[in-house]
């Protein structure tokens, strides 16, 4: 019944084998599930037919299947990955690529963190936000990291900004990560 959940999953023994620990977290409550399967049923049996609220989650394929009225996929784990083909990547493709899409989302964080989303500035710099993504993701591809990481952005696009719509979701899905720690 949560309006936002995050969501996250993680390796878990049980008599030695390998099983999963699903974590269901929203502000006041978590939820810790067991299962064999790390697969799509688990989040959306609990889930059930239709989750009406806002889903966080990391871009793990399971999380697709479930019916969700919004999502929001974790823009930090974005970064990371954009951080470590970076350490490999050194082309100017990626380098085109890789520095704009890392300010895009930094610009995101900052216009999240403004308090005045009445402003009159505020939705065209978020239509900036949203546009400048397109204009980059819709560019030439120039290599296998650029076109795997524009993938994923296209497949999830409107999934990645729904914390600008609403500044009770996170923009990432660190609250059910923190959960599952202990």
């Amino acid at each position: 019944r949560s309006g936002v959940l995050n969501v996250d999953e993680s390796g878990w023994r049980v008599n030695g084998g390998l099983h999963w620990l699903w974590c269901f977290a929203s502000p006041s409550v978590t939820h810790y599930l067991i299962s064999p399967s790390r697969g799509a049923q688990v989040p959306a049996d609990f889930l059930g037919d239709k989750f009406e609220g806002t889903l966080v989650s990391d871009f793990y394929g399971a999380y697709n299947k479930v019916n969700a009225e919004r999502r929001q996929v974790c823009l930090v784990h974005l970064l990371r990955e954009i951080k470590r083909v970076s350490q490999n990547n050194h082309s100017d493709s990626w380098n085109a690529f890789a520095a704009p899409l890392k300010r895009i989302l930094e610009d995101a964080f900052k216009l999240a963190r403004r308090a005045d989303r009445d402003a009159p500035d505020w939705l065209s710099k978020r239509g900036r936000i949203k546009r400048r993504l397109e204009d980059l993701c819709w560019g030439d591809v120039g290599d296998g990291d650029e076109c795997r990481l524009m993938a994923r952005i296209l497949k999830h696009e409107d999934a990645l900004f729904t914390f600008l719509d609403d500044p009770a979701v996170p923009p990432d899905n660190n609250r059910a990560e923190r959960e599952i720690r202990p």
